[in-house]
């Protein structure tokens, strides 16, 4: 099934017990590990396994799993896949520890979200790394007319999706402050977070 334009694989096959072939294979060693599960992402999946290494159950993103899987203080876990559209906004979503997508996260005002970071809280609400980019003539400053200037922006968004919390660097620092050869191309990663 399909989730916020990302599709998603189905849970293991509890009645055969079969696995798609193409999740990779670990080695591990070490102490007898404490009761429980692990649950990690690696290439094109999201894993939990047992203390024997039994996959207990999996998610599959067609386009991979993201850098950024991550446990959260809500006791759910996020993860940025990625997605095929080239230039979308690639949002990040919540799972449980059944592996269930339970939400969608992104920014607020159209922004793209970072591939790296994003805190839920236990209410519900998150706060994330956005990408705002905004067309700038940089030409006086030793850069081009029509430079792509990218800004980390800290958003902070309610569990019902209202923006609680708008910080931009467009509004606090100058392009003037980055490197004159940083920002010389035609597309300023300015203050990448």
């Amino acid at each position: 099934y399909g989730d916020g334009g990302i599709t998603v694989g189905e849970p293991l096959d509890l009645r055969t017990g079969a696995l798609p072939t193409d999740i990779p294979s670990h080695t591990t060693s070490g102490a007898d590990p404490l009761p429980g599960y692990v649950i990690f992402a690696v290439g094109r999946y999201v894993l939990a396994i047992d203390n024997t290494g039994r996959v207990v159950w999996y998610r599959h993103f067609a386009d991979g799993a993201g850098l950024n899987f991550m446990a959260q203080p809500n006791g759910r876990y996020t993860v940025r896949p990625v997605t095929p559209a080239a230039g979308d906004l690639e949002p990040w979503i919540e799972m449980d520890a059944l592996g269930t997508i339970t939400r969608t996260l992104t920014c607020a005002s159209g922004l793209s979200p970072r591939l790296h970071d994003i805190i839920v809280d236990a209410d519900g609400s998150y706060r994330l790394l956005c990408d705002e980019t905004r067309t700038m003539d940089l030409s006086a400053l030793g850069g081009v007319v029509n430079a792509r200037v990218t800004g980390t922006v800290v958003q902070q968004i309610s569990p019902a999706g209202v923006l609680l919390f708008h910080w931009s660097p467009f509004d606090h620092f100058q392009i003037t402050d980055l490197d004159p050869a940083d920002r010389a191309t035609s597309n300023v990663n300015w203050t990448h977070g």
